[in-house]
């Protein structure tokens, strides 16, 4: 019986048909599907280093997966230890870089082992791609789930054809062992370098200074106004009789050293809408450029399941001030004009330099009849 770590032909396809079925089939219940992906990570590493120069192909893969090593470190360190993301751009290039790989390996296996039918795989794994691309989610039809299922078992089924042939097969370059030692210490060098400049160099990089801050004159009648205790102020202004400007403002120092500041703006809960007049982010004497987006995970603010849009601001880390002014413009049926309600915003503080640590306010504003109903103290 050939062991694992033997460094021939067959011990490489041992190595690739479980990186290949590991990282096809996910099983999405606890951490299995993590572990899934790292030992299917190393799999196809292991295999592709003792193929790696037998021919351009296999020399193209390696290198390929090398590549493809460092982006899912980087994903996963978005992913655990930062309050970022993984933006989509870059869940697109590990899923093509991985895709374009495994189209490659199978070419060149039946370069190796003509057993493999070249058309079977080809057309199954470029089918499977194009069914991942359209079902992304985990609710897809059972159809589908049979179909994309039966691929991969095609798939499978020509490798292990290849893995039989596989022991009558000869590598032309003998490898004496496989550096398993010095591929973990690569691993754990380049996932600490890409931690530290993630958590403490690109902090630096991405806030944006747009201009000095330009005082706010609002030229209406101001008909209340209301401080909370938290620092934040709320002005109310009768822009005409259908109408009212709300202007919002909160400058004090910041609880945290932070990367960057989500808020959730306000919405009317009964009737009417809010238009967003004037927005100003910055350290009280320079803007902050800012980003419109939309909620979409679970590391965003809370919006109860509903669709809000949402600012972003990246601050300096050496900033310990914070200002921020949001204007809104209210339109408003006649039957909801005087009912009570709440401007909710909700301010999470990603942590500069922490853990995925976020520190969440929640600040609210009580309206009664067009004025500011005082605060509630317990």
């Amino acid at each position: 019986m050939v062991k694992m770590l033997d460094h021939s032909m067959k011990s490489a396809m041992k190595f690739l048909i479980t990186g290949y079925i590991l990282s096809s089939i996910i099983i999405q219940i606890g951490f299995i599907a993590e572990i899934q992906e790292y030992l299917s990570v190393w799999c196809f590493l292991f295999g592709l280093y003792i193929l790696r120069k037998e021919n351009r192909i296999f020399q193209l893969s390696y290198a390929m997966q090398i590549v493809f090593m460092f982006m899912f470190i980087f994903s996963k360190i978005l992913l655990y230890i930062t309050p970022l993301q993984i933006p989509l751009s870059l869940t697109w290039i590990i899923f093509t870089i991985q895709s374009i790989r495994n189209l490659i390996i199978l070419y060149g296996c039946h370069l190796y082992l003509p057993s493999i039918n070249l058309v079977i795989v080809m057309v199954c794994e470029m089918t499977l791609i194009v069914l991942k691309i359209f079902f992304q989610s985990e609710n897809i039809h059972i159809v589908f789930a049979l179909i994309i299922i039966l691929l991969i078992i095609t798939v499978g089924y020509q490798l292990y054809k290849g893995l039989k042939e596989a022991e009558h097969c000869s590598l032309k370059n003998n490898v004496s062992k496989i550096p398993i030692g010095k591929m973990v210490s690569i691993f754990l060098i380049g996932g600490l370098a890409i931690s530290i400049a993630t958590l403490y160099i690109w902090p630096y990089l991405v806030y944006k200074y747009t201009d000095e801050k330009q005082e706010l004159t609002v030229d209406y009648q101001l008909t209340d106004t209301l401080t909370l205790s938290n620092g934040w102020k709320g002005d109310i202004y009768q822009y005409n009789e259908n109408a009212n400007v709300y202007v919002f403002h909160y400058k004090g120092k910041l609880p945290k050293k932070c990367s960057y500041i989500e808020i959730t703006p306000p919405y009317r809960a009964y009737g009417g809408y809010l238009s967003l007049d004037y927005a100003y982010f910055g350290n009280g004497s320079m803007n902050y450029h800012y980003d419109e987006r939309y909620s979409n995970g679970a590391n965003d603010f809370l919006t109860f399941g509903q669709q809000f849009a949402g600012y972003r601001i990246y601050i300096n880390p050496s900033d310990d001030t914070f200002e921020a002014i949001l204007q809104y413009k209210e339109n408003f049926e006649e039957e909801s004009k005087y009912r009570s309600e709440e401007f909710v915003f909700n301010v999470c503080y990603y942590e500069y330099g922490k853990i995925n640590k976020i520190s969440q306010q929640q600040v609210i504003f009580q309206l009664d009849n067009l004025k500011w109903r005082p605060e509630l103290t317990e």
